[in-house]
């Protein structure tokens, strides 16, 4: 991390370092809190699968429940990418009642996911749930699944930006 630091400071003009450190420094705390929060969802995700499996009765449940929430690293896929094969094939099979409770399991996952979500990120990067969500929303209509990891990070650069006070300088005003 510090050799990282050096090597980026030494490209940047001395006036601006010490902002660029700031800046530097509020990216990095937001970086980590950005891997916080997706682990606690990832966990949530996977404490979820794994306690709905163990009430239907399935085998191999932390297994499932690991896999599961890995793939809630996905975005828009998520949990889905095991969990509509797997009803499909239930349904195929004329386990009906096994398919609908793992529709109702799907369906929770994803409804704690998105009650959740803006929450955990907003506290752990250090956003506002609301601007959380609207940088998410506006990213993924912009760029898709890129532009809804993206959203949020460019705020995040824009906040770390003005708490160190680059936008300090600039006149906001015109001069009439």
């Amino acid at each position: 991390r510090a050799l990282l630091r050096t090597f980026i400071l030494q490209y940047i003009p001395g006036s601006a370092r010490s902002q660029s450190q700031d800046v530097i420094a509020e990216l990095f705390r937001a970086l980590i809190g950005f891997l916080k929060a997706y682990s606690i969802l990832i966990s949530i995700t996977a404490l979820i699968t794994i306690i709905s499996l163990k009430i239907l009765g399935m085998k191999y449940i932390f297994t499932i429940g690991i896999v599961v929430g890995l793939l809630d690293i996905l975005p828009i896929l998520g949990p889905g990418t095991f969990f509509i094969p797997w009803i499909i094939w239930e349904l195929i099979n004329g386990h009906t009642k096994l398919a609908l409770s793992l529709l109702i399991v799907y369906v929770i996952i994803s409804v704690v996911r998105q009650f959740l979500e803006p929450k955990i990120i907003g506290d752990n990067i250090g956003l506002h749930p609301l601007a959380t969500l609207i940088s998410l929303y506006v990213g993924l209509q912009l760029g898709g699944v890129i532009g809804m990891i993206m959203g949020p990070v460019l705020v995040v650069i824009f906040i770390a930006c003005y708490r160190a006070g680059v936008f300090d300088k600039i006149n906001w005003r015109k001069n009439t």
